[in-house]
């Protein structure tokens, strides 16, 4: 009997039972999609045989998961007949014979595949295990000075590893930096006029790729796996190329808002002008250029390999590749260049417009790219960081102002039009049917805000985008009747502040009268008379009160969450939602706050990704709370997710721009941060936290109430210790917040 076809379930039974995590299974999965296409069908089930042995002589999970993020990275680069096996059997020998050289091995393994072939890395590998001495079954303790040999010789640091990677066989010419330093000068001189130092970077084959600095042109001392001719050809290109970029590469562009895959295409296309600017003037050089690009067709659809396929056309006018990326990359970058004929004159904002739409294919076609594994292709390309400009400091860069008569006006209906037998002009609530999104009014103000990563402990420049707007018009006739419910309580607040006792206390130093001594000032006038000078004669202080000085906003979390609706003790519903709440009690906090001559603002915030961080203005500062701003509070509804650290940053600095010398932020929030395109918890509520501390170097103090009883674990993380309340009793929001915000800015 045949026997059925072949499967991809027994494999990955098969690494359960051999007792495998979960984590690495589900690696799996992710990565088989590009192992098929790159390299054949039966490429998963190898894997997972493979890392079944590995699991059987004691890998643990993070090595095994390391395996297959690294394989998925080389897979264009192991096609061939053999060129996984030899891959794994290099990753399987090292980790039975020196299991401490397996992660230097796989961050090794590109480099070395980079100039040879996957049977020349087994043979490397395993030259390696010879020279480190390393006896099979041995730990990675033992013989510390053989672990340490093997150790330097996978981590290409040794230059018996350089040399057996590109080292001169006998009878080759010797060719490296040193004998090449005088002719390079001499060449770059005369073709670009150019004279930068060059300067040697140690071990070539573990140099990423040559690079600009302000110190010069640094470029590996050996030979990059060439001999000969090849590799003075090599140096002949690199430095051509990174002399083009010294003459013609004139701008320097800002990361923004560039997705990493939109990065990595800017450099690809500013390489290709920056080439076809020097070819204008030298063409010989794209034959220099062309003898290092080999894409084809063949070697599979990777965005890497896509790139590669790309530069090669964009090089070569003559050559033709049929995948419509590249057809049409080609076409958009030779349209906006005449042809290539004039592209000294592309603007970068153009060449940066083709790399974002092309970049926005690549997403729609789903094709993974991991920018910090990136290497930038061909191999003499230096790593394209003189084309950047340095990261900015973390501040909000405004990027773009709409015309404000494009927004439509508060008082007119949608539609532009009203009933006409409708006494009541208030605006009518639009209803919006669970799972939609409603049509969201253009911004007016696009700005973009650093955000923390709490991994690389560092900040990621220009990474989330806050659109401002303003929430359209609702029915403002609820909240009106919450404030004449209420009528007692601002009453009661408004005798408090008629009796002066929310007037601030302070100390006046230096006076000429008081009611005790200053004993600085004391100090001082003792001082000048002992020094024969005229001694002051203001050493008092006394206490006085100061009128009020505060701005104050209120910002809401309007995200999907504040739609739940409310219930009593009871159980039963009351028929509100958190969000109605929550604007009740902002109304009469506002109230309260413009009755005690305070500036006032109600802003809310939701957000859909870091790129669209929607905050609106209900209430401005310098508005007044009329019928409109009621009605634009009421129109604020409850949508996407909750991305504190942006809105909290946008709000800082809205409180910063005001002149009152005491500025309150109160945050109104029913649970934690969360988006959509964010999976790890921790780590945007280290970025809210940063947020928080930014706010305090700009004098705004950041005060949270928060409606989720169970907030204790992660609001305190945000807001530190006295800087927060959790709410027990929802329903008491209104009644509370107005009294305790009068306390705060006291």
């Amino acid at each position: 009997m045949m026997e059925g076809p072949k499967t991809h379930r027994s494999p990955l039974n098969a690494l359960r039972e051999a007792q495998v995590p979960d984590s690495v299974v589900i690696e799996i999965e992710r990565s088989r999609r590009v192992l098929e296409a790159s390299l054949s069908d039966a490429a998963t089930d190898t894997l997972a045989e493979n890392l079944v042995e590995l699991r059987m002589l004691g890998a643990d999970a993070h090595l095994l998961a390391a395996i297959v993020q690294r394989l998925s990275l080389l897979a264009p680069r192991l096609t061939g007949p053999g060129g996984l096996t030899a891959w794994l059997t290099a990753v399987r020998e090292v980790a039975q014979q020196a299991r401490h050289c397996t992660l230097a091995l796989l961050a090794s393994s590109e480099e070395v595949l980079r100039h040879g072939s996957p049977a020349e890395l087994l043979m490397w590998a395993r030259l390696g295990l010879r020279h480190g001495q390393v006896r099979a079954g041995e730990g990675a303790g033992e013989g510390a000075s053989e672990g340490d040999t093997a150790l330097a010789h996978f981590e290409l640091r040794s230059r018996e590893s350089t040399r057996a990677m590109g080292g001169a066989e006998q009878g080759d010419e010797r060719v490296d930096l040193a004998s090449s330093k005088a002719r390079l000068e001499h060449l770059l001189r005369a073709l670009f006029d150019v004279s930068p130092a060059l300067l040697a970077v140690e071990h070539g084959l573990a140099t990423r790729r040559p690079f600009i600095s302000n110190l010069g042109l640094h470029l590996p001392e050996a030979g990059r796996a060439l001999r000969g001719p090849l590799a003075r050809q090599w140096y002949d290109a690199a430095a051509a190329h990174a002399a083009a970029h010294l003459r013609h590469s004139t701008h320097r562009f800002e990361r923004g808002s560039l997705k990493p895959i939109q990065m990595a295409l800017v450099g690809v296309l500013e390489d290709a002008r920056v080439e076809l600017v020097a070819m204008a003037e030298l063409p010989g050089l794209r034959r220099l250029w062309l003898g290092f690009h080999h894409a084809e067709p063949a070697h599979g659809n990777s965005f890497v390999v896509l790139m590669l396929r790309l530069a090669r056309c964009l090089l070569d006018p003559a050559h033709a590749d049929p995948h419509p990326w590249v057809v049409k990359a080609r076409r958009l970058f030779f349209e906006a260049t005449d042809g290539g004929r004039a592209a000294g004159l592309l603007a970068p904002a153009a060449l940066r417009d083709i790399a974002s739409r092309l970049g926005n294919d690549i997403g729609q076609m789903r094709l993974q790219f991991n920018y910090r594994e990136y290497v930038v292709e061909p191999a003499y390309r230096d790593d394209n960081a003189v084309i950047w400009l340095p990261d900015e400091e973390t501040q909000a860069q405004r990027q773009s102002v709409a015309d404000e008569m494009a927004v439509p006006p508060d008082d007119v209906e949608p539609d532009g039009e009203q009933d006409p037998d409708d006494d009541d002009p208030s605006p009518r609530p639009q209803t919006v049917t669970a799972g939609e999104r409603a049509a969201e009014r253009a911004p007016i103000a696009t700005w973009q805000y650093p955000e923390w990563d709490r991994l690389v402990g560092d900040y990621r420049s220009a990474w989330c985008t806050v659109l401002e707007g303003r929430p359209a018009r609702a029915d403002p006739r609820l909240l009106q009747r919450c404030v004449d419910t209420h009528a007692a309580l601002l009453l009661r607040l408004e005798r408090v502040l008629r009796a002066g006792r929310l007037r601030e206390r302070v100390k006046l130093r230096a006076q000429l009268r008081g009611d005790e001594l200053d004993i600085d000032a004391a100090v001082r006038s003792a001082i000048d008379r002992r020094t024969h000078g005229a001694p002051g004669q203001k050493v008092h202080q006394r206490l006085d009160r100061r009128e009020r000085d505060v701005a104050a906003l209120v910002l809401l979390d309007s995200s999907a969450s504040t739609a739940d609706i409310l219930s009593r003790n009871d159980g039963a519903a009351t028929g509100g939602t958190v969000l109605d709440l929550a604007r009740e009690a902002a109304l009469l906090t506002t109230l309260t706050l413009a009755r005690a001559g305070d500036h006032c603002a109600i802003h809310a915030f939701a957000s859909n990704g870091r790129h669209e961080v929607r905050y609106e203005f209900a209430l401005g500062f310098g508005e007044p709370l009329d019928a409109l701003g009621i009605a634009r509070l009421a129109g604020v509804r409850s949508r996407l997710s909750t991305r504190m650290g942006a809105a909290l940053r946008h709000a800082s600095a809205q409180l910063a721009a005001q002149p009152q010398r005491k500025r309150l932020l109160l945050f109104i929030t029913d649970g934690e941060p969360h988006d959509i395109d964010v999976f790890d918890r921790r780590y945007l509520i280290d970025d809210a936290h940063r947020a928080v501390l930014e706010a305090g170097r700009l004098g705004v103090t950041v005060f949270c109430v928060t409606l989720d009883p169970a907030a204790d674990d992660y609001v305190r993380s945000i807001f530190g210790a006295g800087n927060y309340r959790v709410l027990d009793r929802i329903d008491s929001l209104p009644r509370i917040l107005p009294a305790m915000v009068l306390r705060l800015t006291r």
